[in-house]
């Protein structure tokens, strides 16, 4: 969402070893205070219709089945927050 932070996500990506990136979703939503909200929304999304819409595709598609999603957001470099959504 923000240029100038994405590198801090680059390496938080990184550093948890996630290797199924393939969604974003601040190019659709931008960058605000609660932009994990929409993210969130989106997650239950994905796991609900199990599959990735095209517009949230930022990297490779993932074939494999989605049980779960990690949702990252950060806004300014200093709010962080981690949510864990799983498929019941």
């Amino acid at each position: 969402g923000d240029v100038q932070d994405d590198d801090l996500t680059t390496n938080f990506i990184k550093q948890i070893g996630c290797s199924d990136i393939a969604t974003g979703y601040k190019h659709l939503c931008g960058e605000y205070g609660t932009a994990s909200a929409f993210g969130l929304w989106m997650a239950t999304t994905i796991l609900k219709e199990k599959q990735i819409p095209e517009a949230f595709q930022l990297q490779s598609k993932n074939e494999n089945e989605i049980k779960n999603i990690l949702l990252y957001n950060h806004h300014s470099t200093i709010h962080h927050s981690l949510i864990l959504v799983t498929a019941c």
